[in-house]
């Protein structure tokens, strides 16, 4: 089993407020606020359907115990920036952190990026219990709204059009609004494919 906790950001969203009114067409500061809200929905939303990470965030993914043999640990929400520390409850129960220069190799460039062991180690054994092990990463295009394809941008502002010309069908906090068929053309090309599964030990 896993779990997945936001720990830090995302700090900004995939368009400004600023573009998102010019798409819009809406002057004035009256609608700032709903405008912010739907723009994080439309973020949100897209991620959600896809399993990725926008705009640069914090996690930690927690596992019970390592994967079988010499199985990698594929990390969700990609694109993976960096892994930043890798930490198990041994068999003693003692709090140990694995090194990235002896006990693994980080491969940011997949999709899902991966956490593979160097060669000639193992996994460690590690005690019983729920969450056993802990991974902190970072993910994300990047931390600013032009570190974001324009694809994807376009099917934020569809989305965006959508939430706010439609207000009654919108619920932010579970997002259950229909997406646009031209966002959602493009929000198919970028789901994940290959999801974050894997026996463990």
């Amino acid at each position: 089993m896993y779990g997945l906790a936001l720990t830090d950001g995302p700090d900004s969203e995939p368009l400004t407020l600023d573009d998102a009114k010019d798409h819009l067409r809406v002057v004035g500061d009256d609608d700032d606020d709903t405008i912010a809200a739907y723009l994080s929905a439309a973020r949100v939303r897209f991620e959600r359907e896809t399993g990725r990470q926008l705009i640069t965030a914090s996690y930690t993914f927690r596992l019970d115990r390592f994967p079988k043999g010499q199985a990698p640990i594929r990390i969700p929400k990609p694109p993976l920036q960096e892994v930043e520390e890798i930490r198990y409850i041994d068999a003693n129960g003692v709090e140990q952190t694995l090194d990235e220069d002896d006990d693994y190799v980080v491969v940011a460039d997949r999709e899902p990026g991966e956490i593979r062991l160097a060669f000639g180690t193992t996994w460690p054994p590690t005690r019983s219990q729920p969450n056993a092990v802990e991974i902190d990463f970072v993910a994300g295009y990047g931390d600013d709204t032009t570190d974001i394809d324009e694809l994807i941008r376009g099917a934020i502002r569809l989305m965006l059009g959508q939430f706010f010309e439609v207000r009654e069908d919108l619920i932010v906090g579970t997002i259950v609004a229909q997406i646009p068929g031209g966002a959602a053309s493009i929000i198919a090309g970028y789901v994940v494919d290959d999801q974050v599964e894997y026996d463990v030990q």
